[in-house]
């Protein structure tokens, strides 16, 4: 930019938008914010991915904000890595000229950390290979065993669909005694407490 402006940007993945924070007084803003974008990938190549990331840059003004410059780009272009990481650079259009250098062609980059399968394919390849699974369909979560914890250990995955994250647990069975007096290990509890670990 040519000028300080007080600016946001609009990201859009397959249809889900995302909006970032403003940056306030900056010609060269920075937002390095984290989103979980859904995308579609190649049935032929899970490394291949489908769709168009949009981009909507606005300057924040006292009564009304002016769109900066926007674009659109092909994630069918991307060359992922087999860790799912990259990284590229989208070319902006400029709407309005006066905000941005002139001779230079504005543009925001990105940077992919990975992929992560979707609950409904994660439960599909766990079926498929007969592992040791406990799905709770209705809270989209999946528990499967640690090894060598004699099933009462188990390593949790739940998803957030609202807000498209997902949670990573450590979980313990807790005895349940039968009406005919035997115990069972069936219902789950989350032991962040137990195990020092951060739920990301």
């Amino acid at each position: 930019s040519s000028k300080k402006i007080n600016c946001y940007a609009y990201l859009s993945f397959s249809g889900r938008t995302f909006k970032t924070r403003s940056v306030t007084d900056s010609e060269n803003p920075t937002w390095d914010e984290v989103v979980y974008p859904l995308v579609k990938t190649n049935k032929a190549d899970a490394f291949s991915l489908l769709g168009y990331a949009e981009i909507s840059i606005y300057n924040r003004g006292t009564f009304k904000d002016a769109l900066i410059c926007s674009g659109k780009f092909d994630l069918g272009s991307l060359r992922l890595r087999s860790s799912g990481r990259c990284a590229f650079e989208v070319p902006l259009h400029p709407a309005k000229d006066r905000l941005c250098t002139p001779g230079t062609i504005p543009s925001i980059s990105f940077r992919m950390e990975g992929l992560t399968r979707t609950f409904d394919c994660l439960k599909r390849q766990l079926t498929l290979r007969n592992a040791p699974v406990i799905v709770h369909s209705r809270s989209r979560a999946l528990y499967t065993p640690l090894l060598g914890s004699s099933r009462k250990v188990y390593f949790g995955i739940e998803y957030d669909m609202k807000r498209f994250e997902m949670d990573i647990s450590l979980c313990l069975t807790v005895p349940a005694v039968q009406d005919d007096g035997s115990i069972i290990f069936l219902d789950l509890q989350a032991s962040s407490d137990i195990f020092p670990l951060n739920n990301n």
